[in-house]
């Protein structure tokens, strides 16, 4: 487990708790989720197994939509909203001119 538990501002039965989530591949920083827990210290414990796990849970990388289709579906939005009125025009034009 990659958290800890301390007490907080020195009150008891009161416990702040923090999980690494693991190194943001987009900005290198490395965030950790917290919680303030107001229970003995087992049951503060527990929770904090509960957060790593949350935290550590496998990501399904499985879909139903494959990643061409997702552009696919970008690319056509982009067609439709991405462009300014006279840049549609031309565009439809162009595409109908192809076909």
């Amino acid at each position: 487990m990659r958290g800890s538990i301390a007490p907080h501002k020195g009150q008891p039965d009161v416990w702040r708790l923090r999980v690494y989530l693991g190194t943001d591949p987009v900005t290198g920083k490395e965030p950790y989720r917290s919680k303030v827990v107001h229970a003995p210290k087992r049951r503060a414990e527990k929770i904090l197994n509960q957060m790593d796990q949350e935290a550590n849970a496998p990501v399904s990388t499985t879909s139903s939509m494959a990643a061409e289709q997702l552009l696919g579906h970008l690319i056509n939005y982009l067609r439709t909203n991405g462009r300014s009125h006279t840049t549609k025009k031309r565009a439809t034009s162009d595409e109908s001119a192809t076909i």
